[in-house]
């Protein structure tokens, strides 16, 4: 199980197309990564970004903040918390 979304590994390849253990790898950010489970990984790890965007948002930091700490654009911010880009990380 994904200890922080209650997810399975095996729900989680699933979602993404990709062998348990590539999941394992991806998760555990384990080097030498294959190209397809490098796009994993980065897939991953910006969700994880994506949904730190959004509790830190929630929890008070305005849009210049989040922009600053997370080197982006404020622009971007805004598409993010607005559901324009990444809908599917909520």
């Amino acid at each position: 199980m994904d200890h922080e979304s209650g997810v399975s590994l095996r729900e989680l390849a699933d979602r993404h197309d990709v062998s348990t253990h590539a999941m394992w790898k991806a998760v555990k950010g384990i080097s030498y990564l294959s190209k397809s489970e490098c796009k994993l990984t980065t897939s991953f790890k910006l969700r994880e970004k994506i949904s730190q965007v959004l509790e830190l948002h929630a929890s008070g930091m305005n849009k210049s903040q989040l922009a600053k700490k997370f080197n982006v654009s404020r622009a971007s911010i805004s598409k993010i918390l607005s559901g324009r880009t990444y809908k599917d990380v909520r």
